[in-house]
């Protein structure tokens, strides 16, 4: 075995299996590298995921606010719970949040990135596949805090009367 190797290696055509052999690996480091997603944010296609900035849980930002809503994004499922002051708001207008969908339930989700700042929350209620258009946006205060919010507006952001909902990442103290 290691006269087969010497011979290969040393034989009369050394110089021509070697530069093939060269040409082998960078063609498959090539492959490797283009295969790879190195951008570092996780996920921004569609592959049935959620992004990974937006797995956590959120909550509406305005304690104050009659409605009030928690998401839980996890790798490929969300659940919405409507913690809303009942008899303040009906939640059969139009303009409540996720208002078709299915409460304290994991749904099947993903999500798709458009750009650093916009997106879109796809979530299957019983077969039924819903796209809800957000804005994120991060920064960090003055305590070093990192404050990540998403903002979605209802019913739909191109209609008239819409109302823009603001939730805030929830990370324990």
């Amino acid at each position: 075995m290691q006269a087969v190797c010497l011979y290969f290696f040393y034989g009369e055509n050394s110089m021509k299996k070697l530069r093939c052999f060269a040409v082998i690996i960078v063609l498959l480091s090539a492959l490797i590298l283009t295969a790879c997603n190195w951008s570092g944010d996780g996920y921004t296609g569609n592959s049935n995921f959620f992004e990974y900035r937006l797995q956590g849980t959120w909550k509406t930002n305005d304690i104050n606010n009659p409605i009030y809503i928690y998401l839980t994004i996890e790798n490929s499922k969300i659940t919405i719970v409507d913690d809303s002051w009942p008899g303040y708001f009906n939640p059969d207008v139009a303009t409540h949040p996720f208002k078709d969908l299915t409460k304290n339930f994991p749904n099947k989700g993903y999500s798709e990135k458009i750009d650093d700042l916009h997106g879109i929350i796809y979530i299957e209620d019983f077969g039924v596949i819903h796209e809800f258009p957000y804005e994120y946006n991060s920064s960090t205060d003055q305590s070093f805090n990192k404050i990540e919010i998403i903002r979605f507006t209802f019913p739909r952001p191109e209609d008239e009367k819409n109302r823009r909902e603001t939730l805030i990442k929830y990370t324990a103290e």
